[in-house]
């Protein structure tokens, strides 16, 4: 069996081959081919042992190759469903299942919001995650309708009797994370300051809340703001709301409206965190901002990296069992609380 050095230097005449990998791998080149391209019958266990020898030997597929034997393009797509959300979430996001993409051999496409059922109508791709698509999205429609496998990031939306694979964040474990750090800094009556609309992650979080506040009796004292409502409109919503409500702090699960909530806080004269104390998204703004903001981290980069580990599942082994996982968040305290 003869050797070939890892991961050639630039201008190296040689070029690793399949034939290489089969002679390390001590199998056929035709099972060599199955495993990088998801074709055939490999066992587990051999396909990830000839991945992670084509990657050490630095093995690069031809594109075109690929795309002739197997009749696919060689792209993923990841689209993002919120039409609000944070673009440093999705970038995030996006960033990480774009390294997984590439590890795997495939190239990722990010899916514009402008035109996004056109364009998931007319992409040439082999998969796809979506991120948070709402109940009955169209985007989902689309893309069932084209057969093409899908990851959602949120929970699978709906018909129940059609599911994908989805990777999630544990939102109740994280809000109840929030809330329990609220009381044992000394918030007594905390607030949710939350979008009105029906994405999964925003009912979580507001089921979370109102469960935890009736298990204390308290009221629940929910503030719906559009996530896309201008600062204005913020500001003097959350300051009717602490000015005529008796609360003393704010979960705000959308990072973006904490400026406005902290400006409303200010504008009343309440200290915080003696006063007031407020839990936010983690982001630029709760790291870099003043005060520092604690927040709770919803850790994009690993729910897209398991999502976009699960698309390629799908595309390699069509079989696999229909999986939910979830990611637990992490609160990060700062100078807020």
């Amino acid at each position: 069996m003869r050797s070939v050095s890892k991961k050639q230097p630039p201008g190296a005449q040689s070029r690793v081959t399949m034939r290489d990998i089969a002679e390390i791998a001590g199998v056929s080149r035709t099972t060599v081919s199955h495993a990088l391209s998801g074709q055939g019958r490999v066992e587990a266990s051999t396909r990830e042992r000839i991945r992670e020898i084509a990657k050490n030997v630095g093995f690069v597929p031809s594109p075109t190759a690929l795309a002739l034997k197997t009749g696919r393009t060689g792209v993923l797509a990841i689209v993002n469903a919120t039409t609000g959300g944070t673009l440093e979430y999705f970038m995030l996001a996006a960033s990480a299942a774009s390294y997984e993409a590439l590890e795997a051999g495939y190239t990722l496409a990010l899916v514009p919001n402008e035109s996004q059922e056109t364009w998931v109508r007319q992409l040439p791709m082999d998969g796809a995650i979506v991120l948070d698509p709402l109940d009955d999205d169209p985007i989902m429609t689309v893309l069932r309708e084209r057969g093409t496998p899908v990851v959602t990031i949120g929970d699978t939306p709906g018909d129940r009797r059609v599911q994908e694979p989805t990777v999630g964040i544990d939102r109740i474990t994280g809000a109840h994370a929030v809330l329990d750090h609220l009381h044992q800094r000394g918030a007594r009556h905390p607030a949710l300051i939350i979008d009105q609309q029906q994405r999964r992650w925003i009912m979580e979080t507001r089921y979370a809340y109102t469960e935890w506040m009736h298990r204390r009796d308290l009221e629940p004292i929910i503030l719906d703001v559009p996530d896309q409502a201008p600062d204005e409109e913020v500001f003097t919503a959350v300051r009717g709301l602490v000015q005529h409500a008796d609360v003393d702090a704010a979960y705000v699960p959308f990072g973006p409206m904490a400026a406005a909530v902290l400006a409303a806080i200010a504008d009343l004269q309440l200290e915080v965190p003696r006063r007031f104390r407020i839990v936010s998204q983690e982001g630029i703004r709760a790291r870099t901002g003043r005060p520092t903001l604690t927040a709770l981290d919803d850790r994009p980069d690993e729910v897209a990296r398991l999502a976009m580990h699960a698309l390629i599942e799908r595309l390699t082994d069509p079989g696999t069992a229909i999986q939910a996982r979830l990611v637990q968040p992490s609160l990060i305290v700062r100078q807020t609380t």
